[in-house]
């Protein structure tokens, strides 16, 4: 079955905690000290997705990454702009995940009339400024 990309719904909440997890444990790519809890990226989920597309890349059942997109800033000049985050699962890494969730995500925000997408990385990161 070949990999879809879809809507996130809460039930991807831990599957998407066990991706973005080891990123607050071990870098400083999250921004966040400590992980949250499966029920905090469910309320996450739900927040986010009232007015902003959260993807998953889903490979026969497996959250392999996901994307979403934020408000930017809250002056009413930032109204179209958008903050977008990308993370991938370590074993789905280099495959393109990243790169499909990203023109899927921008191409959703697009329809949705957002002319500016923000994305914060921490350098050095390859992977990341080559997308």
């Amino acid at each position: 079955m070949a990999p879809t990309i879809r809507l996130a719904v809460e039930d991807d909440a831990a599957a998407v905690a066990g991706i973005y997890g080891p990123s607050c444990e071990s870098t400083a790519v999250s921004f966040e000290y400590a992980p949250p809890s499966a029920e905090e990226i469910a309320s996450r989920i739900r927040t986010v997705t009232a007015q902003f597309p959260w993807l998953v890349l889903d490979a026969a059942g497996v959250v392999a990454g996901y994307a979403y997109a934020t408000g930017h800033r809250e002056r009413a000049a930032y109204g179209w702009s958008v903050d977008i985050a990308v993370y991938v699962d370590p074993i789905h890494r280099r495959c393109g995940v990243g790169r499909a969730l990203y023109t899927t995500l921008c191409e959703l925000l697009r329809l949705q009339g957002y002319f500016k997408a923000y994305a914060g990385i921490t350098l050095p990161n390859g992977a990341s400024t080559g997308l």
